[in-house]
């Protein structure tokens, strides 16, 4: 694609195809999303029918990039090499035969390296539609026409000069566009490079061991394979043999190296520092974790944002308006100057200096660049449009359990009824099926205990009420284990002799949590957790208070809730909501016109995670919570909020600056080359450097990111 008036182009097509639902194309990834019940070979065919070729790879290669982009360099140079002569023999205007002998055979080269414009537009004209190619071909082909006709004519002014410096210049830029572009992406081609093509299979017979090299696509599920000291793990799997440190820096962006022994699960893409490994293959191909993080930061990279599909609007109409302009500017100078080349060359330099290609790139690269640098440091951002919205930000909620606290609850104290101690491995077993942190600790809890029969205990019935509570039937009992309330409205009496509820009340004081449980509607314990901060929670709270008012939203007894928010410093908070009430604040929250943004980790922040503008989960929250969030933390560092958030003011930033200077650029210079006062070959120059400048401008982010968010150990 040559400028964003293609991708419009490629969506259309695509649009108008049967079955599909929806399509975004990005000019500055050079990729198209669709969604719809479509064969691939019909959407091949409606690109290529639109003129468009279409790259026919897995995973796009690193290499095959590479071989394109020298290839464009080569080009470029080889178009200034012959167009060199051509501009300095112009300067002497010398008429003699051999002079324009000698520019039009140094021009011919320079027109066939740049046969790609007139390649475009004549499918564009095919195609009824006009992009950049039209613009470029139609400016410099009407100089070369016109200057043919003179020499044949013998005119004292020929302006072969203007076709072949203006397609170098723009050959040139293009080049240097490229370069800036890939530098934006440069986090993803680092992931994708991290996929080696060979592995060591590790074959046992009896007691000899057989190694061999084969590529990756061979290996199976289940086979074993040898990591040595300093190679990258080629795929997910589990360690069978050895110990080492593995970095993971590229997965989640944090540097501190993990250890890896029998059992350890490691990851494709890291690096095994220390040690010899044999690991046993258990994900393979796009399964692994690092082709599933490739996957979503190339889908995230081709959304657009609200101001993008705005910019794009404005495009649509932009080569259309700028081809009236520049029949309008050349019918004006003849009519009012009788001269048809002061009318060529001022209509030549309109349509060279409006190639929309600044205005095309204004947005794109400033998302490829943050979402890309969010990559690197461990925080995934699945679309533009969080990018976007979490600039606007002025209200941010956090659960309590397992986000503001470390999630490793455990249980302190216990108090029985005269057979509660009896029936706990049956409240164990209900537990057992439950995610949430406080039935891990009750698990635990109950594993110290010597039952008298673990194996005999037989699950007939679980239900899982998000922020409620676990009902279920073990051996033929019904049980029942939640909070306070929730227990009392299933029937069970609380105010029970053998409790002490003056120590229960001293204990709500102290903000510790208290879980119920009940056996065939009888209270049977009351078993007391307590879960400490993270040890970031503090740093974090205190950065996002300084610029957003925090909230708590916790299912937990107000004593705990209080307890956490007056050691973080947080004012505002709720207590005892269900996951429905949780999401009724939020949609309360966003009818007053907040911008609300909501962190959580678990099954019941489910609800309020999809309804929140920006929604932000752990690495380690559950499956629900990653799926339903816009933005993973992988690292789980609670100071990547504020960070994520920053990102979002500095990436929207850019694009405001990207758009604007885009926007004055074709707001002065179209004018400028409509009065003549633009000679072509600075036109060329000046299209050219316009979007080399917003490329640039976007590749700032790397260096503002990276320096506001330096995380220290703690």
């Amino acid at each position: 694609m040559r400028c964003v008036g293609c991708a419009l182009s490629i969506e259309k097509k695509l649009l108008a195809l049967s079955g599909v639902e929806w399509v975004s194309v990005n000019y500055a990834s050079q990729k198209a999303l669709v969604r719809g019940d479509v064969s691939l070979k019909s959407l091949c065919a409606a690109i290529e029918g639109a003129g468009y070729q279409v790259v026919h790879e897995k995973i796009k290669s690193p290499e095959l990039e590479k071989k394109r982009f020298k290839k464009q360099k080569i080009e470029a140079f080889l178009a200034l090499f012959f167009s060199l002569p051509v501009f300095v023999l112009s300067m002497f205007q010398v008429n003699e035969d051999w002079n324009r002998e000698v520019s039009f055979l140094f021009t011919l080269p320079v027109l066939f390296l740049g046969r790609s414009f007139f390649v475009g537009a004549w499918k564009n004209i095919k195609h009824r539609s006009a992009n950049m190619d039209s613009l470029v071909a139609m400016g410099t082909g009407s100089a070369f026409v016109f200057s043919l006709v003179g020499w044949q004519l013998k005119w004292s002014h020929l302006y072969f000069e203007s076709t072949a410096v203006v397609l170098s210049l723009i050959l040139l830029g293009r080049a240097l566009e490229e370069a800036a572009k890939r530098k934006s992406s440069t986090a993803l081609t680092d992931l994708i490079m991290l996929l080696p093509q060979k592995v060591i299979l590790f074959v046992r017979k009896e007691s000899l061991s057989n190694e061999r090299d084969i590529v990756i696509s061979d290996l199976k599920k289940g086979d074993l394979f040898l990591v040595r000291p300093g190679e990258i793990i080629p795929t997910d799997g589990k360690v069978v043999e050895g110990i080492s440190s593995v970095e993971e820096a590229k997965l989640t962006g944090e540097g501190t190296p993990k250890e890896k022994r029998v059992g350890s699960v490691v990851f494709g893409g890291t690096l095994n520092q220390n040690g010899r490994l044999v690991v046993q293959a258990t994900t393979l191909g796009a399964e692994s974790r690092l082709c599933k993080l490739i996957a979503l930061v190339e889908e995230a990279e081709n959304s657009k944002t609200e101001i993008q599909r705005l910019a794009d609007q404005v495009s649509s109409i932009f080569v259309p308006c700028v081809l009236c302009i520049a029949l309008v500017t050349f019918l004006s100078w003849w009519f009012l100057d009788h001269s048809v080349v002061k009318a060529l060359l001022a209509s030549i330099s309109v349509l060279v200096i409006a190639c929309p290609c600044a205005l095309g790139l204004a947005t794109p690269t400033a998302v490829i660049t943050g979402i890309g640098c969010s990559a690197e440091l461990g925080i995934l951002i699945r679309d533009a449009r969080s990018l976007e919205q979490s600039h606007e930000i002025d209200v941010i909620i956090f659960d309590k359990t397992g986000t503001l606290t470390q999630g490793h609850p455990r249980v302190t104290d216990a108090y029985y009824c005269p057979t509660g101690k009896k029936e706990l491995g049956l409240i164990a077993v209900i537990e057992n099926q439950a995610s949430h942190p406080f039935a891990k600790a009750i698990s635990e809890y109950a594993k110290t205990f010597q039952l008298s029969d673990p194996d005999g205990f037989k699950l007939e019935s679980f239900q899982n009420i998000p922020g409620m509570g676990c009902l279920g039937s073990v051996n033929g009992k019904n049980i029942a284990v939640g909070n306070r309330q929730w227990i009392e409205s299933q029937g069970i009496n609380t105010i029970v002799d053998w409790l002490p509820h003056a120590e229960l009340e001293k204990i709500k004081r102290e903000g510790k949590s208290r879980v119920w449980a009940s056996v065939d509607k009888h209270l049977a314990c009351v078993l007391i957790i307590q879960d400490e901060l993270r040890p970031e929670a503090k740093v974090a709270i205190a950065d996002l208070l300084m610029h957003t008012q925090v909230k708590i939203m916790s299912g937990d007894n107000s004593d705990a809730v209080r307890r956490v928010a007056e050691e973080l410093g947080i004012t505002d908070w709720l207590a005892e909501l269900t996951p429905h009430q949780k999401a009724e604040e939020i949609k309360r929250l966003k009818g007053e016109g907040h911008r609300v943004a909501m962190v959580g980790d678990g099954v019941n922040d489910g609800p309020a995670l999809a309804l929140a503008d920006v929604s932000f989960t752990l690495g380690s929250g559950t499956d629900l919570a990653k799926e339903v969030a816009s933005i993973t933390l992988l690292q789980g560092d609670l100071r990547q909020v504020p960070v994520a958030l920053e990102m979002g003011h500095q990436v929207m930033r850019v694009i405001k600056q990207n758009l604007f200077s885009a926007f004055f650029y074709n707001t002065l210079s179209i004018p400028l080359a409509a009065l003549g006062l633009l000679n072509p070959m600075i036109a060329g120059l000046a299209m050219a450097l316009s979007s080399i400048s917003v490329v640039l401008n976007s590749l700032r982010l790397k260096r503002l990111i990276k320096a506001k968010s330096q995380l220290k150990p703690l």
